[in-house]
């Protein structure tokens, strides 16, 4: 999408569309991997805590779960090497220097 929009008719948007692809890099690329393996796992607390139907003791329990879950994450190797080659095949494909 953004190289479409660099090559675009209009100066300026292709100008902000340049600017922001520069600005991605294989760093942005595995950050927004972890991020988004992270905001996964806490999606369902997210929800039920903006219910306005909350039942807090069915909360605390999902965020034990979730707690626990993050903790396996951030502890298992294998995982993190699945983000890290998610993110890799990203920046070959995108030609994101590594």
């Amino acid at each position: 999408m953004l190289t479409e929009l660099a090559n675009e008719c209009n100066a300026h948007r292709a100008l902000e569309a340049r600017t922001l692809w520069s600005a991605i890099d294989a760093v942005f690329v595995v950050t927004l991997h972890v991020m988004c393996d992270v905001f996964g796992k806490s999606q369902s607390l997210s929800t039920m805590l903006q219910s306005s139907s909350a039942d807090l003791s069915k909360a605390v329990d999902l965020i034990d779960v979730v707690v626990e879950d993050l903790t396996t994450a951030r502890n298992d190797e294998a995982q993190f090497d699945r983000i890290w080659n998610d993110a890799l095949k990203i920046c070959v494909m995108r030609q994101i220097h590594f």
